[in-house]
């Protein structure tokens, strides 16, 4: 899997070979992947699930309402939800099934690192210079 500042995203086999491109007008981040699904955020504050085989969207989802933020960290996944950073200063998750929005916490700046998860604590990084320590449920 790949993703571009211009917008592309794609994935491709074991061999080399590509399964699939998509070309976005929005910048796209770098891409997550389970067994099935690549996940990416956009800087439209869109993230979507597509389909790992052909590309087509499983679902998309409006994080950010403001077309002058983004979609920022790579997408985390953990268990049955999505993890995504934006630079409006949020942390959501998604669920995996849907995209629906499970949770949000709210920071005082941009959060563009992937957070990092451990023991159903969820550590983020800000631009505010510290990290953040969250329950994961």
């Amino acid at each position: 899997m790949f993703s571009s500042e211009n917008g592309n995203i794609a994935a491709f086999d074991a061999a080399g070979e590509r399964l699939w491109f998509k070309d976005y007008s929005s910048q796209a981040s770098p891409p997550s992947a389970d067994a099935s699904a690549v996940y990416a955020g956009f800087s439209n504050g869109t993230v979507r699930k597509f389909s790992l085989y052909d590309g087509s969207v499983i679902w998309e989802t409006d994080i950010v309402s403001s077309t002058s933020r983004c979609v920022l960290a790579r997408p985390v996944i953990v268990g049955d939800m999505v993890l995504c950073g934006t630079n409006d200063g949020q942390l959501a998750s998604l669920a995996i099934s849907d995209g629906s929005i499970l949770w949000r916490q709210n920071f005082d700046n941009w959060v563009q690192l992937p957070p990092a998860v451990g023991q159903e604590m969820v550590y983020v990084a800000c631009d505010d210079q510290r990290i953040h320590i969250l329950d994961l449920n």
